[in-house]
């Protein structure tokens, strides 16, 4: 025989396996060892579910009570899926698999579960008493017999929902009866609101709905959003429910917060048959919700013919408006329903409304391309504006609705009527790609160089968009090519900014002045080169464009390919024989900029150019200074071989002084290597030795000793490199120089040594280091 931990064991899996087969098998068929693990092991087959599924026929209830095991062990325990108790257990027929398997509930297992004083209204965890879950499942019999034992009809399981919401919301008509005469509360209602007749009537279950109103129901008792049970029926197009509420009472025109009516709700849902019962009933055909819609706008909205007939013919207010001023037509033009717009048009819609934008019935054809010709034939204006001052043309074009353009053009529309932006319909076909609308707009006598508020004109517009069809339609019928917007900006200038090729290519043909200057005097070529396109720059270089050009902060195109690095446009620049010797105001040169950047390539193009490697900025640098300075030693070795590399700065400092300075080792190897003078003397008395020692350049500083620097040489005020590295405390360097034999008791002209500094300067490691080496106190002591 299997152990009692064997057999826990096996149910355990079959739970968590669903094994509905073995569950059962061993529920059903050993009553004798259910009995014995309930006897050994009670709280362990507590927490595994075993009691509430040993519920499921009266012959387990008995074993259980044969050994005792009687509340509050078990009966009341909330111990299956969810919290059931044995009675949920007993009383549900579909939860889970098992569930649907083992409890098999009936009247006599309740009853037995009430005689070990079940308790009839304890919830799960879920909320859900016994009763709510019977009737959620259909069982009449466990229904009733939880009612003949005293089960609380009106407990609130979730939302509020009750038990007679539950037998409503399933359409259970014998039920509801049931729990009506045992007390339970018609009108009651869940947290949203809804009773059970809204239930019912949401699911067009008329039965239960017939049931709850011959047992005095109300139709017209709302949720928390005004929506009654006729609401909820209309929307839903139950026309048997909504007659059946209806019946008898006068709450046809019941409103929700919103301001819907049930008309207005069956139109917005197009159930026209309970559209023309509501209206036969008498219902308000002019109600209004609260954004001002009425049936008819939302019948127009749906493009239902029928509904909007009935709606006309039962007295609808055909130019009523919203709360943002659209007539029903507007509502129809806007979905393009030309059949219902048709039918309000011939009905009397006013052809000239306009909403709160200003928007007419014509600017929404012309945005739609619908019923243009219909429009104009009725009178509709041609010139209108809304609230943007745009026409009807405007709206088109913007839309690109060319033909329809084309045909308010020839209905007489002005086509010289500016937008509050002060664009014609010209600028806006430039803009949109509407090039053979720009020969009709010209025909009727448009200004072709019209400029809107901020000066860009309709060949501005094409520039900008790169509307190549248009750029030639213009300039043919006679637009000027070359006119600028207010910020002195061409076409041309527009088209390259974009990066357009086939734009720039086509105003270049078409006679665009390529040297046409912005008010910071830059040339297209400028643009270009800063956009780094250089198929752009090749285009205006083969159209002979100044290129030396300079503008107001002295950026040339190659000044500008050089600081960009930019190795192809600066080719293409020399190739076109630029002036490479050109400077920016601090007289940095093209070489000198790609210097700076160790830019190796530029600086072979603007060499082989015959850039000027001599050429010195404002502050007296050259292009080998800077490189060294940054530590490009590649470029610091092509200019080796061409350059003077022992010129100073104006304070004196040569190329291998900065490379001291910087800490550029490799730099300052090559350099020394080339014979450089390695000690140069700055205007404050500086070698290359000094000025490593003074920026903290260890290796610097071997490098220089290791070329025989001078380690003797003193400033104007008498200091040497010990000096300086004493009064900075650098131990390492000072080890340096003492072993590279430095004297270490030369005096300065204040009669001080390198230890009278180290110890004013309160330097005590290097005092140490000093005294060892044999330094002494000198007369400033």
């Amino acid at each position: 025989m299997d152990t009692q931990y064997e057999i826990i064991g096996r149910i355990i899996e079959y739970i968590r396996r669903n094994d509905v087969r073995n569950l059962k098998r061993i529920l059903m068929r050993k009553p004798d060892e259910i009995a014995y693990l309930c006897t050994q092991s009670r709280d362990i087959i507590n927490e595994m579910y075993v009691v509430p599924y040993a519920f499921h026929s009266r012959r387990s209830v008995v074993i259980l009570k044969k050994i005792g095991y009687s509340p509050p062990n078990c009966i009341n325990k909330q111990k299956g899926p969810g919290g059931w108790t044995a009675l949920t257990c007993a009383a549900d027929l579909g939860f889970e698999q098992c569930l649907r398997t083992l409890l098999n509930a009936d009247a006599n297992v309740i009853k037995l579960l009430h005689e070990y004083s079940a308790d009839l209204n304890l919830k799960s965890k879920n909320g859900w008493t016994a009763l709510q879950i019977a009737i959620w499942n259909g069982t009449v019999d466990s229904v009733k017999t939880l009612l003949e034992l005293g089960a609380s009809v009106d407990v609130a399981g979730p939302s509020q929902w009750n038990a007679v919401h539950i037998a409503a919301y399933f359409g259970r008509g014998d039920l509801i009866d049931i729990l009506l005469k045992h007390g339970g509360k018609l009108n009651s209602v869940t947290v949203s609101g809804a009773s059970g007749l809204y239930l019912s009537a949401q699911n067009a279950i008329r039965s239960s709905s017939k049931t709850q109103l011959d047992a005095g129901a109300l139709s017209y008792l709302s949720k928390i959003d005004g929506w009654t049970s006729v609401h909820i029926a209309c929307s839903k197009g139950h026309y048997d429910i909504v007659r059946l509420l209806l019946d008898g009472t006068s709450h046809v025109d019941r409103m929700t917060e919103d301001g819907a009516t049930p008309l207005f709700l069956s139109a917005q849902h197009g159930h026209s048959e309970i559209v023309e019962y509501l209206l036969s009933r008498g219902a308000d055909v002019n109600s209004v919700t609260k954004d001002g819609w009425t049936p008819l706008h939302m019948s127009s909205q749906n493009g239902d013919v029928s509904t909007c007939q009935l709606l006309l013919e039962a007295g609808a207010q055909i130019n009523s408006v919203t709360a943002s001023g659209d007539t029903p037509f507007h509502v129809a033009l806007q979905h393009r329903h030309e059949n219902v717009a048709r039918i309000l048009l011939k009905r009397g819609s006013d052809v000239n409304a306009s909403n709160s934008s200003g928007i007419t019935p014509l600017h929404l054809a012309a945005a739609k391309d619908s019923m243009l010709n219909v429009l104009l034939k009725s009178g509709a204006s041609l010139n209108a504006q809304d609230e943007n001052l745009c026409t009807p043309i405007h709206i088109a074009c913007r839309n690109r609705m060319f033909r329809v353009a084309s045909d308010l053009v020839l209905a007489g529309a002005s086509v010289d009527k500016v937008d509050k932006y002060g664009r014609t319909a010209a600028h806006l076909a430039a803009l949109n790609s509407g090039y053979e609308l720009i020969g009709c707009l010209k025909s009727a006598g448009a200004n072709l160089n019209a400029r809107d508020n901020d000066g860009w004109t309709p060949m501005s517009m094409a520039a900008k968009a790169g509307n190549i069809n248009e750029i030639q339609a213009l300039k043919q019928l006679g637009a000027d090519i070359n006119l600028p917007k207010k910020d002195g900006w061409t076409p041309l200038h527009l088209a390259v900014e974009r990066r357009n090729l086939l734009a720039v290519k086509s105003l270049l043909e078409n006679g665009a002045d390529v040297n046409a200057l912005l008010r910071d005097k830059s040339t297209s070529l400028h643009l270009a080169c800063w956009s780094e396109d250089v198929q752009l720059i090749k285009i205006l270089l083969n159209y002979r464009i100044k290129s030396t050009t300079a503008n107001e902060e002295g950026w040339t195109p190659v000044l500008i390919s050089s600081y960009l690095r930019d190795s192809q446009a600066l080719s293409a620049l020399i190739t076109a024989k630029v002036n490479v010797q050109c400077k920016l105001k601090n007289g940095m040169s093209p070489l000198f900029i790609a210097a700076a950047q160790g830019d190796t390539a530029a600086v072979e193009l603007l060499l082989s150019a015959n850039a000027n490697y001599e050429s010195i900025t404002e502050s007296g640098w050259k292009p080998l200074h800077i490189a060294v300075q940054r530590g490009h030693k590649r470029v610091v070795e092509i200019l080796l071989n061409i350059v003077d590399f022992d010129s100073k700065l104006p304070d004196g400092r040569t190329a291998l002084y900065l490379a001291a300075e910087f800490g550029r080792k490799t730099c300052l190897r090559y350099l020394i290597k080339k014979g450089c003078n390695i000690n140069p003397v700055s205007e404050y008395g500086m070698t290359p030795l000094m000025a490593a020692v003074d920026q903290n350049n260890p290796g610097c500083v071997k490098i220089l000793i290791q070329a025989k620097a001078n380690l003797a040489h003193q400033t104007p005020d008498g200091r040497t490199c010990l000096h300086i590295a004493s009064g900075l405390g650098l131990v390492d360097l000072c080890q340096l120089l003492i072993d590279a034999q430095v004297d270490v008791n030369t005096i300065n002209r204040k009669g001080q040594t390198p230890l009278d500094i180290a110890i004013e300067e309160e330097q005590y490691l290097v005092k140490d280091l000093l005294s060892r080496a044999g330094a002494r106190l000198g007369e400033y002591s």
